[in-house]
């Protein structure tokens, strides 16, 4: 992570947990709280954003993953290898949970559907 007001570096993050492994695409999900990475070990990895601490390792494919996705809904991470394979892996509650939360405290006041509106008084025409 770099600072780019003045170029200096701020943050640095392994993206692998085994030392013969070479990050080859990382993917940070719909909040911005945690980033996946696939590795040259065959292996995915989620990171916690800010802390750097690997909160998952994910393992099945049999050649390298090509690509990696979390779905809008903070519920799994898709990832597509050089096996023709595409898993979808489904992340834990509490990583779900964390990652809605977010988004709902980003989320400005006027894009919250009407339904979650409830407390609000209503016009009503006579």
């Amino acid at each position: 992570i770099f600072n780019i007001g003045n170029g200096k570096q701020k943050k640095v993050y392994k993206g692998s947990q085994g030392e013969d492994g070479t990050v080859i695409k990382v993917q940070i999900d719909p909040s911005g709280l945690y980033i996946a990475t696939s590795c040259s070990d065959k292996n995915v990895s989620i990171f916690d954003f800010f802390s750097g601490e690997c909160v998952a390792t994910m393992f099945g494919h049999s050649e390298i993953v090509t690509g990696l996705k979390f779905s809008n809904d903070c519920r799994h991470l898709i990832t597509v290898s050089g096996d023709s394979c595409i898993f979808v892996w489904r992340l834990s509650p509490e990583l779900t949970i964390r990652m809605r939360q977010r988004l709902a405290d980003l989320r400005p006041p006027s894009t919250i559907p009407n339904s979650l509106r409830a407390s609000e008084p209503k016009a009503v025409k006579l």
